[in-house]
């Protein structure tokens, strides 16, 4: 769990009833709020406080832990940011990364580069400075966000940024549910409203 919004970790006891959950993995910075703390206790699941180097086997890969987090809250640049090179693609998700801790992955990560970047904070005007979205130059953002969302997200700004970047965007908002698939060693994309 990225951090501890409740729209990354509200329903996880919900969702812990219906399907069984090996372990859940938190930022150190999680676990300074006392209401989730006892989420988690509630739970009763293995819990792994996430390190720099972590990683989880995915596909032909892994799944890299880059930051767990910088401000030691659990707040947005307390994100947990992960990256996987998965069948020659590279991808980057940022939880509600915000440009403060952009430029803390960059500084610890002077040459990312990215294919699939989800963008961080669901396009919000914190998120997504055009310096980041230049280095890292993705070809592919993800905007996940609901539709009419009562903050306005995602912010034209952040849009321009990718537009004038040449990155193809998907959102949530307007495609439905977003699934990337390996077939025939090429990615397909299939969206579910």
């Amino acid at each position: 769990m990225t951090h501890t919004d409740a729209d990354h970790v509200g329903d996880f006891l919900n969702l812990a009833d219906k399907i069984k959950i090996k372990e859940i993995w938190v930022s150190p910075g999680e676990l300074t709020n006392n209401h989730f703390v006892e989420k988690l206790k509630k739970a009763n699941i293995a819990i792994h406080i996430s390190k720099v180097g972590d990683k989880i086997p995915i596909f032909d890969s892994a799944l890299q832990v880059l930051s767990n987090g910088y401000t030691g809250k659990g707040d947005n640049n307390d994100s947990i940011v992960t990256y996987g090179n998965f069948y020659h693609t590279k991808f980057l998700f940022t939880g509600d990364l915000e440009q403060e801790g952009e430029k803390e992955l960059l500084k610890n990560y002077p040459k990312l580069k990215v294919d699939v970047l989800k963008v961080g904070h669901h396009g919000s005007k914190t998120s997504s400075n055009p310096d980041f979205i230049k280095e890292i130059n993705p070809k592919l953002a993800l905007i996940s966000v609901g539709e009419k969302n009562r903050y306005g997200h995602p912010n034209q700004e952040t849009l321009e940024t990718l537009k004038k970047n040449q990155i193809r965007i998907l959102r949530t908002d307007q495609k439905g549910a977003l699934k990337l698939m390996q077939i025939n060693q090429q990615w397909r994309i299939q969206t579910v409203r």
